[in-house]
């Protein structure tokens, strides 16, 4: 009788144990989403823009913050280049590793240009040698507005190093995107 007690503690103390940690791992994912949407933001625009190209010259991505869940969007119609400013995004992005990636985006934007001391700005001199442009937009959570055309050349000068390396991340993860 005694064996088969402490089989049972033994058994319940597994069970116990597990019912834990399954919920530990949904509280720890859910603060890291937390964390993303609380951020500083109420919305994201990203993408690149390259003139001298046949198709998908300009995959604009939005990332929307102000619901429940966060909304992640596309528009791989170049509508950047006939509606500068009203791109529109068709395409729905709301895949769990699409998101990831956006999430790594946002997480990444330093405070160079969270902070930067004009609404909108031009890094170096984007799409000029064909190399393509990267757009970002952010409307903070107060309601600023904040614009950035951005280059990943190397050589231009004023182009803080923070803000390049973010540019050359931005590249790469618009490139997981489009995938």
């Amino acid at each position: 009788m005694k064996h088969t007690l402490n089989i049972l503690l033994l058994i319940l103390t597994l069970i116990s144990c597990k019912n834990q940690s399954k919920s530990e791992l949904k509280e720890t994912s859910s603060n890291s989403k937390t964390e993303t949407e609380s951020i500083k933001f109420r919305q994201i625009i990203f993408g690149r823009y390259c003139g001298e190209c046949d198709e998908s010259c300009a995959p604009m991505f939005r990332l929307t913050f102000d619901k429940k869940e966060p909304t992640l969007a596309a528009d791989f119609e170049d509508t950047y280049f006939s509606l500068k400013n009203k791109v529109e995004f068709k395409t729905d992005l709301n895949q769990e590793k699409k998101l990831e990636i956006a999430y790594e985006i946002v997480n990444k934007i330093p405070e160079t240009l969270y902070n930067w001391k004009t609404d909108k700005e031009k890094f170096g001199c984007p799409d000029c040698t064909d190399g393509c442009g990267y757009y970002l937009e952010f409307i903070k959570k107060n309601g600023d507005l904040k614009t950035f055309d951005l280059d990943d050349f190397e050589e231009t000068e004023n182009i803080p190093k923070e803000v390049l390396e973010f540019t050359h991340f931005l590249a790469e993860r618009i490139d997981k995107l489009i995938e």
